[in-house]
């Protein structure tokens, strides 16, 4: 259950560093987003983590590098041709076994220096032994080489795409962690005050509800924008609120953040009160 306007007051009045308790933990750091994003990523982790740690040591990171940087080029005879393991892909939707080659060679990098030998997987055609192939190196590691059109792994470079998954869920896990910590500091440290609310508009999202945008102007003339993640409801309330020039009581984070919380949109329902105890309220965040 939300917790109540008083409750909420006297919580914004409290001097920081401010306690916690349980039904404001509740509200404001629920424990379900933290625990959703640690279980996904716990398991796009353990279950992709086999298949990086087949794909990577696999000389895949570096076809990457021959294909992002500066290479040169040098013209040699192919040493060896042996056949390798079978590779199964897929071509117009059939199953088509094809086997990779491991071609070895020898070159000068530059045309002087020691000889440098050298590996490239590659999948029919492949140059006959004694033949003439392109080579490309990377001139800082020669050792870094292939034929052009080969890789130096056995696993195809899309193959690099699947630690992207694991990438995901751990920058999401990250994203909620920073939210939550951000939001915690809000509650505990943050300083009291009213705002007055000037413009209030829904934001539309692409995947689920849009969020709610308020124009806040707070008693030292400051303005702020906030964005919260509120239902219609809410965000109809904030409306009504604003066109009867009503204040709402914020949070504002301490100095160095822009950060501002709308603290009375998450609470319970009341009835309203008389003049008299808003100004006592006013008097006592004014105490604050």
């Amino acid at each position: 259950m939300a917790p109540s306007l008083d409750t909420l007051r006297r919580f914004a009045a409290a001097p920081p560093p401010r306690a916690l308790t349980g039904e404001l933990r509740a509200t404001f750091l629920p424990t379900a987003p933290i625990v959703l994003a640690c279980l996904v990523a716990l398991a796009v982790v353990g279950g992709t983590w086999p298949l990086v740690g087949k794909v990577f040591p696999d000389r895949l990171l570096e076809d990457l590098r021959l294909d992002l940087d500066r290479t040169e080029q040098v013209a040699r005879v192919v040493d060896a041709v042996p056949a390798g393991p079978t590779l199964v892909r897929q071509e117009g939707g059939v199953d088509v076994e094809l086997k990779v080659h491991a071609v070895r060679f020898r070159f000068q990098p530059g045309g002087r220096g020691e000889e440098v030998e050298a590996v490239s997987h590659v999948i029919p055609p492949i140059p006959t032994q004694g033949a003439q192939a392109l080579i490309e190196y990377d001139p800082d590691a020669p050792a870094i080489a292939r034929l052009v059109g080969s890789t130096r792994s056995r696993t195809p470079r899309i193959g690099a795409f699947i630690v992207t998954l694991p990438a995901i869920a751990i920058a999401w896990l990250l994203r909620v962690y920073r939210q939550r910590r951000a939001m915690r500091a809000l509650l505990t440290r943050g300083q009291g005050a009213v705002a007055r609310i000037s413009a209030v508009r829904e934001t539309k999202a692409t995947l689920g509800p849009g969020r709610i945008q308020a124009d806040l102007v707070l008693d030292d003339g400051s303005r702020h924008t906030v964005d919260h993640d509120l239902a219609r409801r809410e965000g109809r309330l904030l409306r009504e609120r604003a066109a009867r020039g009503e204040t709402v009581l914020v949070l504002v984070a301490p100095t160095g953040s822009e950060r501002v919380m709308i603290l009375d949109a998450f609470a319970a329902p009341v009835e309203p009160r008389d003049e008299d105890e808003e100004e006592d309220w006013d008097e006592e965040m004014d105490d604050a």
